[in-house]
Formats: C-alpha cells, structure tokens, sequence
C-alpha cells in the first residue's frame, strides 16, 4: 500500500449499456476493475470521491442532476480480506464526457466477461504478470457475491 496512507477507495462504474468501466494509468501495466486512489487516515472517502467525480468525469458532485441511476458506499462485509478497502458503485444513467488526462486509460466489457478475464489472466495467471490489480480481484468477487452488477 501506499506510504502514509491506511485506505484504498475503490469506485465502480457501470456505464448506461451495463458493462463495467475499467481504468489504469499509463504507467501501470494493470487493469482496475475501479477507479483506484489511495487516501491519509484524515481525509475522507467520500472528499475523494467527489475529487474523482469532478477531475475524472467532469461532474459537479454538488449537482448530480440527472447522471446517476445510482451512486452509493457498498457496505463492508466478511468477505473483503483488506478492511482498508472502500468501495462506491457508480451507475450511470447517462452518457457522459470525459475530461481526463490523456495518462489515464478506460476500457468497458460486459460484467461476465470481465469476471472471467479476471480468472484467466489474473486468478489463475502463471508467472507473468497478471492483467489486473490485487485490488480488482478483491473487489470484483465481492461486487459478483452480492449480485451488485
């Protein structure tokens, strides 16, 4: 984990034709089933949810309007093996632009898809490098388990 930070906030999005968007930076060769941002013990999640919203997304958090379906915290459960992960679920209802740097990279897939390219390439991977973040596959079987998406 990060230095000086105790927790990872994770966001899910769900794009309006229901597939899952997947982010990574240019200088990571992993995939993030979430939009990952690590944080202090002072800052707050949702402060940086709102960072993401509005630097990632172009969206004034303080003015959703109509672009969310839904947009909540998932709660923690017995299941997440790193209680410093904090999950939110982003479902867009509407198309969006987005005004991100040109380092950060997407990519959307179907929700089976993405689970089973996550058993592949990362589960069961062999000695390379595996496609997506410890991160992701922490978050992706607890989001398949409570049926999120």
């Amino acid at each position: 984990m990060a230095t000086n930070c105790s927790q990872c906030v994770n966001i899910a999005v769900q794009l309006p034709d229901d597939r899952i968007l997947l982010h990574k930076h240019r200088s990571n060769a992993q995939w993030c089933v979430t939009v990952e941002r690590y944080i202090k013990s002072t800052e707050s999640s949702l402060d940086c949810v709102n960072d993401i919203l509005w630097n990632l997304f172009g969206i004034d958090p303080f003015g959703y309007s109509d672009a969310f379906a839904e947009i909540k915290r998932y709660p923690p459960t017995k299941g997440i093996q790193d209680k410093n992960i904090v999950i939110y679920i982003m479902k867009l209802k509407s198309a969006i632009a987005f005004r991100t740097k040109p380092e950060e990279q997407f990519m959307a897939m179907p929700w089976n898809t993405l689970l089973n390219d996550i058993r592949i390439n990362s589960v069961y991977a062999g000695n390379g490098l595996q496609k997506h973040t410890p991160n992701a596959i922490i978050v992706s079987r607890e989001l398949h388990i409570k049926e999120v998406f």
